[in-house]
């Protein structure tokens, strides 16, 4: 380690010591008794800091004195040298006896005026006719300026809370610190802004324990500073709905502090399951953020329970939901009326044998999805209430028997107003490929980052209905995604369809995305689906990953039981080509589409009429039950071009 050289470029805290030649390191007639010398933590304030002295004994195995020239260095947070006496070696020059030891006494000063941070360096040892010096490591971090907070901890019984989990995070680098010592901590953070929450659970284990949410959106600390979570002062939080026979399925309290990209936001929060809002109280400490930084959320979800108590195949939901931005109710109490409710009546589909699963939460909701079980396809009732435009993300997903995920459906930012009737339709066919409208931070779709990092997260089998997606799951015979660049393959993931992640050049260059996948012996529908993007991209100069500009195919005919058309007679089928939202795609300048009855082995082409993104394919069927598969090539006008085919997208049936 002593003889190591430092690589190029490289900082002492991510390269260690450096390259070791074991030759050199062999060779080497004089080394100290240590590698490193790591000085701790000086804290703030700095005026007062005493001077740290650490002792090098350099030893000779050789058999002729050797004198040293020593020599030390630090390197501060700014990269920049750190002030000449911040660090001192003596004596400076030193015989090191055949056989024998000589010591330096290094001194390290962080009284001296310089930036706060780590300091890192070498004290270095050298010998004429020596090529190889040999060097001690030092580290020092002279600590920015930072007090203690406490944060003291009671129960709803005013003692000091047992069973607790708090959480500080700071509002500079999204750091959380996270404790559950009993009764409080102190804990000394840099001073700056933070938010402080915690869950206080009272006669925890028992028939009467209560949860308590507390949270101080924004607390400045420029002193030490002490904080009380006070489970006693938390208010309750109800709601009720006006259907008699409806039970309460699960409710949510919680908050998230929202962190700018890459970071990841820190969410704090509960989910009460079955056991209603009985138990379930809240409360600020504090004033609120005038930031958007903080958002709490409450929500809760009821249906018709069954005989066993599930609510399988509950013909209605009511999904309730309050997220507030900058700052946490104290306590809520809400009697919700029919008036209060927007109506959605849903129209699930999926195959005989198979299930389904459904469930809204709303958006920025920090916890899990409360979800409908379904064992039969139809329709299904949802009634909506929020504050403040409130947007919901809903859900679905198709399970086999065995109940493994076959394809999983969202859709975000969906707004239903009081009063108003709404009627959707989710698992229609023809699934195929196609890009949901993910948040712009999201780690969503088809994106290629600031860092050149080109990502692949997206389930690519979706329904006809605009600005849904899917997630990436499946029970699958085969999966397959690769990525090439100027024809050649960067990446491939021969088990995932859609799921890829490959760091590439920044200059621009031609792509090719290649994505298939193979549901032949789990679904009736879209069976084998395989897609193509030709497109170019180049390095991404914006804060937050670009939407690659890929085009996706999509169809939807009118189908029987989401799945069926009829046999032998002219069909229609309206057909759209979207690019992926978020990104800045050229005109579509061009659309065929082609359609097979015998799973691909011959095609013939379809007539396609229209324009501007939205067209019509004419087939005539042929007469008894069947399968029609599609095959459709789109390009546009900045060079992208997109090839996907579906084998058995819909089904046929004969008449009468």
């Amino acid at each position: 380690m002593a003889t190591a050289t430092n690589l190029s470029g490289a900082d002492i805290s991510a390269e260690g010591a450096g390259e070791v030649n074991l030759g050199t390191a062999i060779a080497a007639p004089v080394v100290p008794d240590t590698g490193s010398l790591n000085l701790g933590v000086q804290e703030w304030p700095h005026d007062d800091d005493e001077p740290v002295v650490r002792t090098v004994i350099y030893r000779n195995d050789g058999t002729a004195a050797v004198t040293l020239d020593v020599d030390a260095t630090l390197t501060g947070p700014d990269g920049a040298a750190a002030p000449e006496k911040m660090i001192a070696v003596t004596p400076e020059r030193v015989t090191v006896p055949a056989g024998g030891t000589a010591a330096v006494k290094a001194t390290v000063d962080t009284s001296v005026s310089a930036p706060d941070g780590r300091y890192t360096g070498r004290i270095t040892a050298s010998a004429a006719g020596v090529a190889q010096p040999v060097s001690t490591l030092v580290s020092v971090v002279r600590d920015v300026e930072r007090y203690a907070l406490t944060v003291k901890v009671a129960d709803r019984h005013g003692a000091d809370a047992v069973d607790h989990f708090s959480m500080i995070t700071s509002r500079a680098d999204h750091s959380n610190v996270v404790e559950w010592t009993p009764g409080g901590y102190t804990t000394r953070l840099p001073v700056g802004d933070y938010t402080v929450g915690g869950l206080v659970f009272t006669d925890s284990g028992t028939d009467a324990e209560t949860i308590t949410l507390l949270a101080q959106p924004r607390l400045k600390l420029t002193k030490n500073m002490t904080i009380v979570l006070d489970a006693r002062t938390g208010q309750p939080v109800t709601a009720t709905v006006p259907e008699p026979t409806a039970t309460f399925m699960g409710a949510n309290i919680g908050y998230r502090v929202i962190a700018p990209y890459p970071a990841s936001s820190s969410s704090l929060y509960w989910l009460n399951e079955r056991s209603g809002f009985d138990n379930l109280f809240t409360a600020q400490i504090g004033p609120s953020d005038t930031s958007d930084t903080f958002r709490s959320d409450i929500y809760a979800d009821w249906g018709k329970a069954a005989a066993d108590g599930s609510f399988l195949d509950s013909p209605y939901t009511y999904h309730l939901g309050w997220v507030t931005s900058g700052s946490l109710p104290t306590g809520l109490t809400r009697r919700i009326r029919p008036a209060d409710l927007a109506t959605v009546k849903t129209d699930y589909h999926f195959p005989a044998g198979h299930a389904g699963s459904a469930g809204s939460v709303p958006v920025g909701g920090t916890g899990f999805i409360n979800t409908l079980d379904m064992s039969r396809p139809g329709q299904y009732t949802h009634y909506y209430h929020g504050n403040d435009n409130l947007r919901w993300t809903h859900v679905f997903t198709q399970m086999d028997a065995s109940r493994c995920t076959e394809t999983a459906l969202a859709q975000g930012d969906l707004s239903y107003r009081a009063g108003r009737t709404y009627q959707e339709t989710w698992n229609g066919g023809v699934l195929g490929p196609a890009f949901g409208n993910w948040p712009a931070r999201s780690y969503n779709g088809i994106r290629r980052s600031p860092d050149d990092t080109i990502s692949v997260y997206d389930g690519l089998l979706v329904d006809p209905t605009p600005g849904r997606g899917s997630l990436p799951k499946g029970c699958t015979d085969s999966e397959r995604t690769a990525l090439y660049r100027n024809g050649e393959m960067v990446a491939e993931n021969p088990s995932a369809y859609g799921v890829l992640s490959a760091s590439v050049p920044p200059d621009e260059a031609a792509y090719r995305l290649e994505a298939a996948v193979d549901r032949s012996s789990h679904n009736v529908v879209s069976t084998k689906i395989s897609v193509a993007w030709t497109f170019r991209s180049r390095h991404n100069a914006a804060s937050l990953p670009v939407a690659l500009p890929l085009m996706a195919v999509r169809y939807a005919p009118a189908l029987e039981a989401g799945y069926a058309a009829p046999a032998g007679q002219p069909f229609q089928i309206p057909i759209r080509v979207d690019h992926q939202p978020g990104s800045v795609g050229g005109k579509v300048t061009g659309l065929t589409v082609e359609v097979s009855y015998d799973d691909g082995a011959t095609w013939k082409t379809a007539p396609v009429s229209g324009g501007g993104g939205k067209w019509l394919a004419s087939v005539t069927h042929p007469t008894g039950d069947g399968h029609v598969s599609l095959r459709a090539t789109a390009t546009d006008s900045n060079g992208g071009k997109v090839e996907q085919t579906i084998i058995r997208a819909y089904l046929l049936r004969s008449q009468g």
